[in-house]
């Protein structure tokens, strides 16, 4: 069936005119709309219209935003900027640029580091049955370069850390030690690893020193728009843009001042490598802690990376680090939380991102003891991998096992990290998780989910679980079945 599509402002002013067939309506106009409220009629052909003349695609509330549409709509259009509008998924939504626009409805790229929790799996799988003693070096390492960072998160458990900054030298030791063993660096620490005085100097030390490497890491953001060409020089697999909101209110209430400052650096980092001919390989996300105050911005989150052109998005819910932060956890508001949580899988579905997010709350909905899908791949099946595959290094030298150890398990200023890797307190950590005697930063594991559940409120903390009552609500540690 044809159809046209009218565009008018709130005082009933015609903005735009178009039109096309089918469930692809189009509309001109979209420059004219970015930051006006308008009305939008659908009525029987006027005109007909080319995909070349037209810069604005329409879907029905019936209808997702596929991505054979898109992509034929990438390849077509000769407009400089397009426009979205899909039913149900929030105003008019504009992608700048048609590098951005086909980069975005290319084929989706999936996770890269999968293959890093299937390789944990077969080497828990042999230390498990005595197949071995001594674990072979880590085959990733969360490298933390620098505890300084250009924004002040409210919710950051690094606001407790003394500023440190990993020497070069200590990084040069690193990339000669795992040479022939770690695939993956993440320059991922509490810190914003950009502000590092000698970041490029890292990056290419373990871009040499590492045949075949892989990076990824997690950014505030700021500094992305004017790195982002020299990063694209690099095997830089992902990237994670810590937003944390969809609002520049909700922005300046818990991490600070300069959300558009932020955005236009996100737009800058996937605009160069929409134009990049080493970009297709680079995932992009964007996350968000979830807290009370933020989760409701979630679907609008999903809204502004279609809008910015990232195919991702991550929510992660708050760990607890202090008792000024405990009425923030969306362990309070379980049934608000879950069906926020499918609100933005709808709006993720529609708009073709993909969503990552936690597990929903069972328990307070009647279903008691349920254990939660791991929020890393699946393909290791429902047990931790950690201590099998990968190392957290701080820039202060010290060793932990994964982003909620509160204990250095040693300090490679100290001793090298093979001796470390394969220490006696290493070694009693692996066996505590294979004999499920778990200690209680793995009973009580919000995060790779051995034993840990959404539901047991100990989750959801780091730091003096037994202040505020915390350890009273939480529950008996159960033992998983099978995968």
């Amino acid at each position: 069936m044809k159809h046209s599509v009218r565009l008018f402002s709130e005082d009933m002013t015609l903005i735009a005119r178009s039109s096309s067939e089918g469930l692809e309506v189009l509309a001109q106009g979209s420059e004219y709309l970015r930051y006006r409220s308008f009305m939008l009629q659908i009525e029987e052909l006027i005109k007909s219209a080319t995909w070349q003349s037209l810069d604005l695609l329409y879907r029905s509330p019936t209808s997702a935003l596929d991505l054979k549409v898109g992509a034929r709509f990438a390849a077509q259009t000769d407009a400089d900027e397009v426009g979205f509008y899909v039913e149900g998924a929030g105003p008019l939504i504009v992608q700048g640029g048609k590098p951005v626009l086909q980069r975005f409805f290319a084929d989706r790229l999936g996770r890269h580091d999968v293959h890093v929790y299937e390789a944990g799996g077969s080497i828990r799988t042999t230390w498990e049955t005595g197949k071995q003693d001594d674990v072979r070096l880590p085959i990733q390492i969360y490298l933390g370069l620098t505890q300084k960072c250009n924004r002040s998160c409210s919710f950051c458990v690094s606001r407790s850390f003394d500023p440190a900054v990993l020497p070069l030298d200590t990084v040069r030791k690193l990339a000669e030690q795992l040479r022939d063993s770690v695939q993956v660096v993440a320059l991922t620490g509490a810190g914003e690893a950009l502000v590092h005085p000698h970041f490029w100097d890292a990056i290419e030390i373990l871009a040499v020193g590492i045949p075949n490497v892989q990076f990824k890491m997690n950014s505030s953001g700021v500094g992305l728009g004017k790195a982002a060409e020299r990063l694209l020089q690099y095997p830089f697999r992902n990237i994670t843009i810590s937003l944390n909101a969809a609002t520049p209110g909700t922005y300046g209430r818990f991490i600070g001042g300069g959300f558009d400052r932020v955005v236009e650096s996100i737009h800058q980092l996937v605009v160069a490598r929409a134009r990049s001919a080493s970009g297709g390989d680079l995932r992009l996300t964007i996350s968000m802690v979830l807290m009370k105050s933020t989760v409701s911005e979630l679907p609008d989150l999903v809204s502004k990376a279609f809008e910015l052109g990232v195919e991702e998005v991550q929510g992660i819910y708050l760990m607890i680090n202090s008792s000024q932060l405990e009425a923030e956890s969306p362990w309070h508001q379980p049934e608000r939380t879950n069906a926020l949580l499918d609100a933005a899988s709808e709006r993720a579905a529609t708009l073709g991102v993909a969503l990552r997010s936690p597990p929903r709350f069972n328990e307070k909905s009647g279903v008691s003891n349920c254990f939660q899908p791991s929020s890393l791949p699946e393909t290791q099946g429902q047990f931790c991998v950690e201590p099998w595959s990968t190392v957290y290094i701080r820039p202060d030298g010290d060793i932990i096992s994964c982003p909620y150890g509160e204990e250095a398990l040693g300090n490679i200023f100290k001793l090298p990290l093979s001796a470390i890797w394969n220490s006696q307190r290493y070694q009693e950590l692996r066996r505590s998780l294979t004999e499920k005697d778990y200690q209680p930063m793995c009973a009580h594991c919000c995060g790779f989910n051995e034993a840990g559940r959404v539901d047991d409120y100990l989750s959801h903390w780091l730091g003096d679980r037994n202040s505020a009552g915390a350890a009273s609500r939480s529950l008996p540690v159960l033992e998983r079945p099978p995968a």
